[in-house]
């Protein structure tokens, strides 16, 4: 979002300051601006990330109050000498950004609850805050021309902040377009691991190798996606997180998990033969059903101890790679936002 330019006065050709003059006219429009950007860059830039609106909702309310309020300050500003532009400009900045933050973003903590659900989910999710951020940048836009219009007519000299808030405001629209980007790829393959692993839970053998295959097809076609998105400013940061984050899951798809599922064919072999075993008298048991039981106990204790130590790797090396993942996103928005 763009920031609204924060004013320190300077009269050139103006040296009344009564009532009507203009620069108390810019005043008294301007008047809750300050706080205003700042409470909508705290807001934007805590729920930017991950999945955090629906814990910011008493803030968007505050901030909704906050809106209502300086638009209704804003309609008792008189109209200065028949001129109602200025006026009529930060009356519609304030519209669309109360309607933004009451509306669209109430949809988006509704949104947020079920993002996780799906790819399709989360990227609707994602895509609704950026186009939200996108409408509340235009509305800066327009303010800020009708500005520019205003104290060129009336030969006011203004001297701009050039405030924190004001640069990370002027950044956040594309910190968080890039990392919807790389969210976006890095959920896919972090989305289908997930359903691997339940399926893994489940001991459904089936639903393992097929969620392994999507697994393996996602994240090497995440990997090709990467290689065509640039660095943010020169930083490679986030983009290189993405890649090991991927590399993991590549790895995890065709090297370790085969492994895995083959150790769910083996414990299913064993527990048919053991209720074969168990369905028939001692009598009634052939050379061939003892030595097929017997070769899958073995097999299946074996597979335990390949299991047990292929789980814990896995298990250890992706908590690795997922807290490097999250420290880094921590940086990235630490640093541009």
């Amino acid at each position: 979002m763009k920031p609204l330019k924060l004013f320190a006065l300077l009269l050139i050709s103006i040296t009344t300051f009564g009532q009507n003059s203009p620069v108390e006219h810019l005043n008294r429009l301007s008047i809750d601006y300050d706080q205003i950007n700042k409470d909508t860059w705290d807001y934007i830039r805590q729920a930017s990330r991950g999945k955090n609106a629906n814990k910011l909702e008493k803030r968007r309310s505050e901030l909704a109050a906050t809106l209502r309020k300086a638009k209704y300050n804003v309609s008792k500003v008189p109209v200065y000498q028949g001129d109602n532009s200025l006026k009529q400009a930060y009356t519609n900045y304030l519209s669309l950004t109360y309607n933004m933050i009451n509306n669209n973003y109430k949809k988006i903590v509704d949104m947020e609850k079920v993002a996780e659900d799906s790819y399709d989910a989360m990227e609707a999710y994602l895509l609704t805050k950026e186009r939200t951020n996108k409408k509340m940048d235009s509305a800066s836009a327009a303010l800020t021309a009708a500005q520019d219009e205003y104290v060129a007519k009336h030969n006011i000299t203004l001297r701009e902040s050039s405030s924190r808030i004001s640069k990370k405001l002027n950044n956040a629209g594309e910190v968080i377009e890039y990392y919807n980007k790389i969210y976006l790829i890095f959920f896919k393959s972090n989305f289908y691991e997930g359903e691997m692993i339940n399926a893994l839970s489940n001991g459904s053998v089936g639903d393992m190798e097929q969620f392994r295959q999507t697994l393996e097809l996602v994240s090497k076609e995440g990997t090709e996606e990467l290689k065509n998105i640039g660095s943010f400013k020169n930083d490679n940061s986030l983009k290189d997180a993405c890649f090991k984050m991927l590399e993991f899951y590549y790895g995890e798809a065709v090297r370790y998990m085969p492994k895995q599922i083959d150790f769910y064919a083996k414990k299913d072999r064993f527990e048919t033969l053991t209720k074969n075993m168990e369905s028939k008298k001692q009598s009634q048991l052939t050379q061939k059903d003892v030595d097929e039981y017997n070769n899958a106990v073995q097999e299946y204790n074996a597979a335990i101890s390949e299991y047990n130590e292929t789980n814990e790797y896995l298990n250890k090396f992706r908590t690795k790679r997922h807290d490097e993942f999250s420290k880094t996103v921590d940086s990235f928005y630490k640093k541009f936002m």
